[in-house]
């Protein structure tokens, strides 16, 4: 056995269609290697203290029709407190979380670029808070995100629903430079990798190009290589995306079908950017569900 093989009779942190993109793009020994020693059941005490002092968060769990549903939250020290190393408890939380969910959890802070996942359940609900057990917590680097110094975010207006995008709210998407994407992995019964995962992904303004007001693309960039996203979207087919106006306090959701491109980028309608990245991929999201809630006065 060589330095770059893992002991395969231990569990690996990552789900099937993680290990099969890792595998087609020929980093599936060295990622195995890296992730068993880079994602863990617990939360570092560098993670601990991370957690606790973050004034906004980005969580994602499945709606009621299945969807990955992303979600902010904001608030005043403590939004969450951590007791140990295992469980964070979320303050005020939405009340439509409940006891047995799973729920991804990103903590970002944008002064910094500093970010965190956790990938867990909700093992109790109380009126005004939740317990949340750690399956999985690790670390990102700071790479495609831009510098901002957040406030507290505006309350935004009264959340419209639709089934694609006007022209208005193209030009936002198009102004972003950054959005969160929820996706999922269902396993079977007993299967500890199944769960939620929220990630943030950035790029120069108009990254994420609309090519039909039911269907938009985005690149996938060179990044650590765990595909827990695209992992994600292979197996489960959706993805929830959510833009922030973190002035005006705007927010807009994208619930659809998603799928990986691999090869033939410009019949996809994509449009390459020479002030961008290289897409190594995209990924196409057929939109089912718009979620617009307008910005505060």
């Amino acid at each position: 056995m060589d330095n770059l093989t893992p002991n395969m009779t231990e569990l690996s942190p990552f789900h099937k269609g993680e290990q099969h993109l890792q595998e087609i793009t020929g980093r599936r020994r060295l990622t195995e290697k890296i992730g068993r020693n880079f994602i863990r059941p617990y939360l570092t005490e560098q993670h601990q203290d991370f957690f606790r002092e973050l004034r906004y968060l980005f969580l994602s769990r499945r709606d009621g029709d299945g969807w990955p549903l992303p979600l902010f939250l904001q608030d005043d020290l403590p939004l969450m407190t951590v007791p140990d190393d295992q469980h964070l408890i979320l303050h005020g939380p939405p009340g439509d979380l409940q006891e047995g969910q799973r729920l991804g959890v990103l903590g970002l802070d944008l002064t910094n670029r500093r970010r965190n996942r956790v990938n867990g359940r909700i093992i109790a609900r109380e009126e005004d808070l939740i317990i949340l057990r750690v399956d999985q917590a690790y670390g990102n680097c700071p790479q495609y995100i831009d510098l901002e110094d957040v406030g507290r975010l505006p309350a935004p207006g009264p959340e419209v629903t639709l089934t694609y995008l006007t022209p208005e709210l193209e030009g936002f998407i198009r102004a972003n430079r950054r959005f969160f994407i929820a996706s999922g992995y269902n396993g079977h019964l007993n299967d500890v990798l199944s769960g939620m995962d929220i990630s943030h992904r950035g790029g120069v303004p108009g990254f994420v190009q609309v090519v039909a007001p039911d269907r938009l693309i985005f690149p996938d960039y060179s990044g650590n290589n765990f595909f827990n996203t695209l992992g994600n979207i292979l197996m489960d087919g959706k993805a929830g995306l959510m833009f922030i106006d973190f002035l005006s306090g705007a927010r807009l959701r994208i619930l659809g079908k998603a799928r990986i491109i691999f090869k033939n980028f410009e019949e996809a309608g994509w449009t390459p950017d020479p002030d961008a990245p290289e897409a190594n991929r995209l990924v196409e999201v057929e939109i089912e569900k718009v979620l617009h809630a307008p910005g505060g006065p």
